[in-house]
């Protein structure tokens, strides 16, 4: 599961960090996890280490689909946080 503290859309993402891509992802619908003890029994599923959820509206993603890509650059506009529009630098 990918965990997000955002509902967004089922549907095709990039994963990246630190100013590169690594994947494309499809995700599934969003699934509010709604407590402590939900959180931990997902835990085999997102493999995210803390006891407790990480923000006060958490959501996990089903990925559907993961293919690896070619790394590429991508410019992360200053104070973006969480799911933003990039542009190949």
């Amino acid at each position: 599961m990918e965990i997000r503290a955002t509902p967004f859309r089922r549907g095709k993402y990039y994963l990246g960090h630190k100013g590169l891509i690594y994947a494309e992802v499809q995700l599934g619908s969003p699934i509010p996890i709604e407590s402590d003890e939900q959180w931990r029994a997902l835990a085999p599923k997102h493999k995210v280490t803390c006891a407790s959820r990480p923000y006060k509206n958490t959501f996990g993603f089903g990925i559907m689909k993961l293919n690896r890509t070619r790394k590429f650059g991508y410019h992360h506009p200053r104070g973006a946080i969480s799911i933003v529009r990039y542009r190949r630098t």
